[in-house]
């Protein structure tokens, strides 16, 4: 088995150029976007520090 099919998740940024890549390559895994987690988490914290 190649080591990359064990892979399960990717973190990756939202570039669309990923997606195909990813799903080439590393058919077995779920992506994780972690800027957009971030910015949700950051907005959050905004909103919540402004009440």
């Amino acid at each position: 088995m190649l080591i990359r099919l064990g892979v399960h998740y990717i973190v990756t940024d939202m570039n669309v150029a990923y997606y195909s890549l990813i799903k080439e390559c590393f058919p077995n895994t779920k992506r994780f976007h972690i800027v957009q987690h971030l910015n949700r988490a950051f907005d959050g914290v905004c909103k919540q520090i402004m009440k």
